[in-house]
């Protein structure tokens, strides 16, 4: 093993003893749900059924008529997000939206809802205005800071 992976995983080790692993997890899962409240309170349908979705791995349908490349290129051009397209057959269906690491924070997921309502609605797909960010924040407890004990930049998931 190479130096330079020793010292990335001593500091990798290090901001997870910083936050807390209970926390992280915490984290992570309330994020998770706050984007998936978001996407479905814009009328976006996730892929994975109730009971099998994961807190740091959303998939959401594209909507019908919607160039699912297209917003994907657009969010990565203008907002500097990057979401992943489905593998397969479902590439051109799904889009995959990680919530690892330091994606993990309200302000990430706000900021997503926000980008993604305003490319949709170019898409001719009209969320309700605000309700993505609305039902996130609620989630969210309305807070845009990390919980107590949580690092204010967490770098590595």
């Amino acid at each position: 093993m190479s130096a330079t992976l020793v010292y990335a995983l001593r500091e990798a080790l290090r901001i997870l003893l910083e936050e807390g692993l209970e926390a992280r997890w915490a984290r992570h899962e309330r994020v998770g749900r706050a984007l998936q409240a978001g996407l479905q309170a814009m009328g976006l349908e996730l892929f994975a059924p109730e009971g099998y979705r994961l807190p740091v791995l959303t998939t959401v349908r594209v909507p019908e008529g919607v160039d699912g490349e297209r917003v994907r290129t657009r969010l990565l051009e203008e907002f500097d997000i990057e979401i992943g397209a489905g593998f397969g057959e479902l590439r051109s269906h799904i889009w995959r939206i990680g919530t690892m690491g330091y994606n993990a924070q309200p302000r990430t997921v706000l900021l997503l809802l926000s980008a993604l309502e305003a490319i949709l609605q170019g898409e001719g797909f009209h969320a309700p205005p605000g309700a993505g960010v609305t039902a996130a924040l609620e989630v969210l407890g309305g807070a845009l800071n990390p919980p107590a004990g949580a690092p204010e930049n967490p770098e590595v998931g």
